[in-house]
């Protein structure tokens, strides 16, 4: 075997005889390979730089993760006194400090938000809602709200959550633009929208049942939209 030294690397070649024969097949061969050897050469280079930049290294995020404790949705008669019972936050299987933020007036009926947040060691924040509800003292268990309703020939389906008079209705707002979301009987006729986030944005507000204009009543508010109150008024069907 012969071999010849090139700038880029070693190439063996058969043993095709002394003199001026093999240098001239080797000098044809190299002016041959010379381009794809450069561009071999230049693609290393550029793989082996890549792989050196902090850039291209996957890492790994562990997102904290908040844990309620006691129900979602805590309800409490006009006077009750409200004991949070607290959240935990993880990151990594290790605890972390938890936020808390949000009141309660239990001398006010309504649907009030207790929100728990954390944040990682990256800053990425998380976040769980208790739902606290203080109902009317005239709230009634016995009324059922559930079934089939509809406003404008846009049907809508009432089912119940719970038994503590948690609700949630396919469409809300009685139109096309299908907006699904929960509510409350606080008692006394008077409901509340819990809020949420939607496909149109957050959405809240207040309704009635059995109102002269309608077996159910919404006033919601869409605030992505600027809309405040717009009544939605139901007729139940059977």
């Amino acid at each position: 075997m012969v071999v010849f030294k090139s700038n880029w690397q070693l190439i063996v070649f058969p043993f095709f005889g002394k003199g001026k024969n093999l240098k001239k097949f080797i000098r044809k061969i190299m002016n041959k390979i010379k381009p794809y050897i450069t561009i071999v050469a230049i693609g290393l280079w550029v793989l082996g730089s890549g792989c050196d930049r902090e850039d291209n290294v996957s890492t790994i995020i562990n997102f904290a993760v908040i844990e309620l404790q006691g129900d979602e949705y805590v309800y409490l008669n006009p006077g009750d006194e409200f004991t949070d019972p607290g959240a935990t936050a993880t990151e990594n299987e290790q605890e972390i400090n938890v936020n808390v933020s949000g009141t309660v007036d239990t001398a006010t009926p309504g649907v009030y938000e207790v929100v728990y947040s954390a944040q990682n060691s990256e800053g990425f924040e998380a976040s769980e809602t208790r739902y606290v509800i203080v109902r009317n003292e005239n709230y009634d268990p016995s009324i059922d709200i559930t079934g089939s309703y509809d406003r404008g020939g846009n049907p809508a389906v009432v089912t119940a959550r719970d038994d503590q008079g948690l609700y949630f209705t396919t469409n809300g707002w009685g139109s096309s633009s299908v907006i699904p979301f929960e509510f409350v009987d606080l008692g006394g006729g008077e409901l509340q929208i819990v809020p949420s986030t939607t496909v149109f944005g957050p959405v809240s507000g207040t309704g009635t049942i059995n109102d002269p204009e309608g077996d159910l009543v919404f006033f919601v508010t869409l605030s992505a939209f600027g809309i405040v109150d717009s009544k939605r008024v139901f007729t139940k069907v059977e």
